[in-house]
């Protein structure tokens, strides 16, 4: 089953590309910024929080590094990187 925590890393993950893709230019700190507002109005716990501005700095990581894959296969890439993210975050 997809918990709170899975949910908010994909829907981050996914904002995180949509804003990399029309400004590649910005630093991962610019793109998290731009993120939080969608975070904060969420509800969701701290724990799903900071998953979720992981999982931006990491996609925003894997597409620079792997421009041509697309946002699906990085998100997948991350996920399959970092199983052990849901864990260490508890719901809070």
């Amino acid at each position: 089953m997809i918990d709170k925590i899975e949910i908010a890393i994909v829907n981050a993950a996914s904002r995180a590309l949509k804003i990399h893709e029309k400004a590649s230019h910005l630093p991962t700190e610019d793109i998290i910024k731009k993120i939080m507002p969608f975070l904060e109005r969420d509800e969701m716990s701290k724990g799903a929080k900071i998953a979720a501005i992981a999982a931006v700095n990491g996609v925003v990581k894997i597409k620079r590094h792997n421009p041509r894959l697309g946002d699906r296969e990085v998100i997948e890439k991350f996920l399959k990187e970092n199983k052990n993210l849901f864990e260490e975050f508890e719901e809070s």
